[in-house]
């Protein structure tokens, strides 16, 4: 199992104590409020995953992707796109086959990877 989170840092809504439990549950070393990191076993990011996603690609290409993805599902407000994972899969798909790349979603996938293979 390969577990993925945000952190959400700066949220009004959010407690840090979730993600002490979430690090605990990942038997992670240390314990952060707002922890963002990539391992063998989990990734963690300090705001969102696509916060750290549009940062790598910047942001035109993020932005394109997601009103492409969003006119595609026929969904209208970004907050209900990012959290929807065909949305996520069809903005990965089309920014990859454009030639940009984002090295968090590459670790994250290779993590993934070899955890099904061994």
């Amino acid at each position: 199992m390969y577990v993925i989170w945000d952190s959400d840092e700066g949220r009004t809504d959010t407690k840090p104590e979730d993600n002490h439990r979430l690090l605990r549950l990942v038997d992670a070393g240390s314990i952060e409020d707002w922890p963002h990191i990539v391992t063998d076993r989990y990734a963690c990011f300090r705001k969102t995953m696509m916060d750290t996603f549009r940062e790598e690609v910047g942001t035109t290409v993020y932005r394109t992707a997601l009103d492409t993805a969003k006119e595609q599902y026929s969904i209208t407000r970004d907050n209900h796109a990012r959290k929807n994972p065909h949305i996520i899969s069809e903005m990965l798909s089309n920014i990859w086959n454009s030639g940009v790349k984002s090295s968090t979603i590459e670790q994250i996938v290779s993590n993934i990877v070899s955890l099904t293979v061994s």
